[in-house]
C-alpha cells in the first residue's frame, strides 16, 4: 500500500500546486490590467492569460487520468510480481 499512498500525495501536491498557481496568476492579472498598456501590449497581455487559463483547464484532466491508472493498477492486480 506504500505505492498507493505516494501516489495519493502525488495527486495532493499537484492539486496543492494548481491551487497556488491559480491564486498567482490572478494576482497578476490584477496588477497588469491596472497598468495604462498600450494597444499592442494590452492584446499581448490578454492572450498570454487565455492560454494560461486554458492551461490550467486542461489541468483537471490530470488528477482524473491519474485516479484511473491506480484504479486500473488496483484492479488489474499490476505490480505483484505477474
Amino acid at each position: 500500500m506504500k505505492g498507493f499512498s505516494n501516489v495519493i500525495s502525488g495527486v495532493i501536491g499537484l492539486i496543492v500546486t494548481i491551487i497556488i498557481a491559480v491564486i498567482i496568476v490572478a494576482n497578476l492579472w490584477n496588477v497588469v490590467t491596472s497598468l495604462d498598456l498600450t494597444g499592442d501590449a494590452n492584446r499581448t497581455v490578454t492572450n498570454l492569460f487565455n492560454q494560461t487559463w486554458t492551461a490550467f483547464g486542461l489541468f483537471v484532466i490530470l488528477p482524473i487520468v491519474l485516479a484511473a491508472v491506480v484504479l486500473l493498477r488496483l484492479i488489474g492486480g499490476w505490480g505483484k510480481g505477474r
